[in-house]
């Protein structure tokens, strides 16, 4: 058997897989891309009727996580080019009452301030641990 899991895993990024189309068919890009995962899970001696599961998981967390980026990023620099005399999303945050909110206030310093690559391998290596357990 190969290399640990995680240490094939990390050779992924949240980049790495593009979601084209050719003429209603995938293509080459999209079927290489789970070639690796199907390649990467069974070098990693996972059974073969939960490859394509873990593979699928995998995709769904790069997909749903490199939109939750781009929603995000779109909506800080809306707030920058808008009116500056509007209230950013995180003066308004700040302002909740701790008694009502005080999980969602005590951790405004963790969603306010992100590091979006600790957050995806921290998130990858979630799933990854799940799979080996």
């Amino acid at each position: 058997m190969g290399a640990p899991f995680p240490t094939r895993a990390a050779s992924l990024s949240r980049c790495d897989i593009h979601h084209e189309r050719n003429d209603g068919w995938q293509s080459q890009t999209v079927s290489a891309h789970i070639e690796f995962l199907y390649r990467l899970f069974a070098q990693s001696g996972f059974r073969d009727p939960h490859i394509p599961w873990f593979a699928s998981m995998i995709k769904n967390y790069i997909y749903s996580f490199v939109e939750e980026e781009n929603r995000l990023t779109a909506r800080a620099e809306a707030v920058e080019s808008a009116d500056t005399t509007s209230e950013p999303p995180a003066t308004h945050m700040k302002s909740l009452s701790a008694e009502h909110y005080s999980h969602f206030v005590r951790l405004l310093p963790y969603t306010t301030a992100v590091n979006w690559d600790e957050e995806f391998l921290f998130g990858l290596k979630v799933l990854v641990d799940g799979f080996e357990a």
